[in-house]
Parts: C-alpha cells; sequence; structure tokens
C-alpha cells in the first residue's frame, strides 16, 4: 500500500530516496495488521491497481481495521516525507472514510494527515492516485522514526477500501 523514500538535500534541485517500497506480491512486505484483525488483510483481488495481491481494510474497527508500518523509519535527516499510493474504494457510502496517519517515536500517538471522504474526496469503484507531503516545518515530528498506518472508517463489512502499493511510494526529502 506504501512506498517509502529519502533523500538528502544536495541543491535547490528537489531529490527524493525511497526508503520502502511495498507491492505485496510476494507477502506483507514492510507492513503489518493487528493480530487477530478480521477486518484488515492481504488478498488476491481483480481490484489490484497492478499485479495481483493488494491490502483490503474494512469497516470500523480502528487498528483491527488497518494497514501499518511493522518497523520504525528514520526520518530524523530529512525535509519532508512523501507518501504516494493507490487506492480503491468499493461500496462505502457517502461520508464513510479512511485516514492516512502517521506516528513518531517516542510519542506513540497517531496523528491524521489526510481524511478521505466518500461522495466529497472520492467516488467508489475507480484507482484513485494520492499524494501527501508531511512537511518537518508543520506539526509532524520528524526529529526521529516513524510508521505510517491506512485505517478505514466504513460502517459495515461489505465496506472497503483496496490499498496498493505497486505504483506508491514513502519518500523523503
Amino acid at each position: 500500500v506504501l512506498c517509502v523514500s529519502a533523500a538528502p538535500v544536495i541543491s535547490a534541485q528537489e531529490v527524493w530516496t525511497t526508503i520502502t517500497y511495498d507491492d505485496f506480491e510476494s507477502g506483507m512486505g514492510n507492513f503489518a495488521i493487528a493480530t487477530g484483525a478480521r477486518d484488515a488483510e492481504r488478498v488476491q483481488s481483480s481490484f489490484a491497481h497492478q499485479g495481483s495481491f493488494c491490502f483490503r481494510i474494512r469497516d470500523n474497527s480502528g487498528e483491527d481495521s488497518s494497514v501499518f508500518h511493522d518497523t520504525w523509519h528514520t526520518v530524523s535527516d530529512y525535509i519532508d516525507l512523501r507518501v504516494t499510493f493507490w487506492y480503491y474504494a468499493n461500496s462505502m457510502e457517502n461520508g464513510e472514510d479512511f485516514f492516512l496517519e502517521y506516528q513518531a517515536q517516542p510519542t506513540g500517538n497517531w496523528q491524521v494527515v489526510q481524511q478521505y471522504v466518500a461522495g466529497t474526496d472520492f467516488a467508489n469503484d475507480q484507482h484513485i492516485l494520492s499524494s501527501v507531503v508531511l512537511s518537518a516545518i508543520g506539526v509532524f515530528d520528524t526529529s526521529g522514526e516513524a510508521k505510517i498506518r491506512f485505517r478505514c472508517d466504513a460502517s459495515h463489512n461489505n465496506d472497503s477500501c483496496l490499498l496498493y502499493t505497486s505504483d506508491a511510494a514513502d519518500e523523503l526529502l
């Protein structure tokens, strides 16, 4: 569902470097789901943007409706973090949403980076590319290590958001 890139500033020109990249074709990659979670899973699906596998998150079960980095990634040497990913929503009613979230170590609190609302930010049954930049100058603590999480907040188990990393990246500048 997600790629990470990292790059120091060499000149006035932006240079992004990939930290992690996952397409989920051969497994979980850098992501995990909560032990026992029933509302998040790696699935083989015709909805995948590229390849055959993706993560499906559904319902509104908090951490059990999420996928997240399974280890901390160093972000302290960079200016910005860019998260780029493809997603596909299926059967989400207007007003239902999902979130891109950020967690800095050692605080442990997840912060909402971007909220995606059905009927406002996206429509069902189409692949959508999203790219979000988190600035170190802003409210996100980039002084150490961090994780990224995708969390669904739909009303039913049949409402799902499929996330893909086949064309996605987390990058640092």
